[in-house]
């Protein structure tokens, strides 16, 4: 398929993506299911949904996958900082 330069994409972003956030309150609950890893889907490539689904697919799976690999927060309000997920260099055989 010609078009797995977009999965490619998909798959640096949720593997290997971070985000910094400043933030005023602390929930917990909220950060700790925002990275990737948190997604059943996690483990697979786009590549592997775009020839199942076509380009469908972001109709068809779990949202959760579609963010970043680790998140970190500061959190103003208590001065607190956290990470949360992490890199997943394994997966980089799927991309290639």
């Amino acid at each position: 398929m010609k078009y797995y330069h977009i999965a490619r994409c998909d798959d640096v972003i949720i593997y290997f993506g971070q985000v910094h956030l400043i933030v005023n309150d602390f929930e917990n609950e909220i950060f700790s299911k925002l990275p990737s890893n948190t997604s059943n889907y996690c483990g697979k490539s786009m590549k592997e949904f775009i020839e199942k689904y076509g380009f469908d697919f972001y109709q068809k799976i779990d949202p959760n996958i579609f963010t970043p690999a680790k998140v970190h927060a500061y959190f103003v309000k208590n001065d607190k900082y956290s990470t949360y997920g992490d890199i997943s260099n394994e997966y980089i055989r799927y991309s290639i």
